[in-house]
């Protein structure tokens, strides 16, 4: 399975979305439908990185990926309805810096993702600016309706 990074943007485009490379998600491509919004996850585990890609594909959105480093330019380029960053393996302090650090840049919803059991995390990650903290284990439904709620605000006047 392939997917959009920086260092791998010869993809095809995403349908409804000219000049955007990409691909739309797993489940819109088996439906033959159009792709979802599309969802930028930031993170620099490639292992996580690829489930919680895994997982927003079958929510329904398509992804595009980025390091830590490459958010400002993936931003200008792609233009995500949503970012996603995996914190699930940086520490308090690492969490809040890279929140912050991302908030200064990321002019769209911001969801923070953090690996289960670390719920002293939460309230001062939404406070560093997050729009939402979700759980890596929380359930694929879940996320969508998450995703669908920012979008929905973010949509309105």
């Amino acid at each position: 399975m392939r997917h959009l990074s920086l260092h791998n943007l010869h993809l095809p485009g995403l349908p409804g979305l000219p000049g955007l490379p990409g691909r739309a998600p797993r489940a819109a491509r088996e439906r033959g439908g159009p792709a979802g919004p599309l969802v930028l996850i930031v993170g620099d585990g490639a292992a996580a990185l690829a489930a919680l890609t895994a997982r927003v594909e079958a929510a329904g959105y398509a992804v595009a990926r980025a390091d830590s480093a490459d958010v400002p330019t993936s931003i200008a380029r792609l233009r995500p309805a949503v970012v996603v960053l995996d914190a699930g393996h940086l520490t308090g302090a690492r969490a809040l810096a890279q929140v912050d650090a991302l908030r200064a840049v990321v002019p769209c919803p911001l969801v923070v993702v953090l690996a289960p059991g670390d719920d002293a995390a939460g309230p001062a990650i939404l406070d560093a600016g997050a729009d939402d903290v979700v759980r890596s284990s929380m359930p694929v439904p879940e996320l969508r309706a998450r995703l669908r709620a920012h979008l929905r605000a973010r949509s309105r006047p």
